[in-house]
């Protein structure tokens, strides 16, 4: 968990690392600080936000597998 702090947040940087230690999938995290401006989205207001998830590798489809592959093998979802 790496966290750094932009003017309006706070934001982790969550990974799952393979054992060479190349990253094989992250997600951004924000978490606003109470004196950001407010959004347009009042739903949104003091929430988590999900600024993005990415999982590397060979792109598969839906519902395959292979070996050493690391897309649908859960990665994205441990992350959430």
């Amino acid at each position: 968990d790496l966290v750094y702090h932009p003017a309006d947040a706070e934001e982790h940087f969550l990974s799952f690392n393979t054992p060479q230690d190349q990253v094989a999938g992250y997600l951004r995290l924000s978490l606003p600080k109470s004196e950001a401006p407010k959004l347009d989205m009042p739903d949104l207001e003091n929430a988590a936000l999900i600024r993005e998830v990415h999982v590397y590798g060979q792109s598969l489809a839906v519902g395959t597998e292979q070996s050493g592959a690391a897309q649908h093998i859960g990665l994205g979802t441990t992350l959430l």
